[in-house]
């Protein structure tokens, strides 16, 4: 199994998703080279599964031709899916609420409210957020703002006075990536031991290549209606699914 991100690996969020699975997670360092990552992997081993995961909202079109060269290009490949995501630095902002640590970041709730509730890339916290113009730059800047997040057992909030881990509440790096992990479309049990899943009480399965390649469907449709809804061409779902 290889999981390819379009992202940068050298910042903090790529950095907690190769914690402890370097040989498993992938890079692509923009989303126009992720094809050629995709025949690298398949160079090492054409029979090897891949979850590819690429940034898309409804308001870049750009995000959307790329995300149909990558369709268009593994659309033969049963062993390969292609999953849809907002951007990573919203399932970190996700990890952050799941900590319970978002009580003095307003504008991180306020945001991931508006994706999971109002499903609206335009207004959100635009009086806390003037420069951005998109929801992953509203991401990107407040963790440019709060990178030692990333940083063993440590939480500091900008703008705020400076909190840190009691010695209770201490959160290990490896803790905050199987956390990321279990918060992904398709959850990854490998990545996760079993210390932390009885810390949380998780119950967790194995998905079956098939169920896997039904979920992902399944979070296509939603992508589907969301930009019908905003009144954008619906694109196709991964004709290997």
């Amino acid at each position: 199994m290889k999981i390819i991100f379009e992202d940068n690996g050298r910042v903090p969020s790529s950095k907690l998703l190769s914690y402890g699975n370097p040989d498993v997670v992938i890079f692509a360092e923009s989303n126009s080279r992720i094809n050629k990552r995709i025949k690298e992997v398949l160079r090492q081993n054409i029979d090897e599964y891949i979850i590819v995961y690429i940034d898309l909202v409804p308001d870049n079109p750009r995000l959307l031709q790329t995300y149909n060269q990558v369709i268009e290009f593994t659309a033969l490949n049963h062993k390969i899916v292609v999953v849809p995501i907002i951007c990573i630095e919203y399932y970190i902002a996700k990890l952050i609420q799941y900590l319970k640590l978002d009580a003095n970041v307003p504008e991180i709730a306020a945001a991931v409210k508006s994706v999971d509730e109002k499903k609206d890339w335009h207004t959100v916290m635009p009086s806390v957020f003037e420069t951005c113009s998109s929801l992953e730059k509203v991401f990107k800047k407040f963790f440019c703002e709060n990178s030692k997040f990333f940083e063993e057992y440590y939480w500091n909030v900008t703008r705020n006075t400076n909190s840190f881990y009691t010695q209770d509440d201490r959160i290990t790096v490896k803790e905050k990536a199987e956390i990321l992990w279990y918060l992904l479309p398709i959850f990854q049990e490998w990545a996760i031991t079993k210390v932390t899943v009885e810390k949380y009480g998780w119950k967790l399965r194995t998905l079956s290549w098939d169920e896997v390649r039904n979920k992902v469907q399944n979070i296509v449709a939603e992508y589907n209606k969301l930009y019908s809804a905003y009144g954008c061409t619906e694109f196709p779902i991964n004709s290997t699914i």
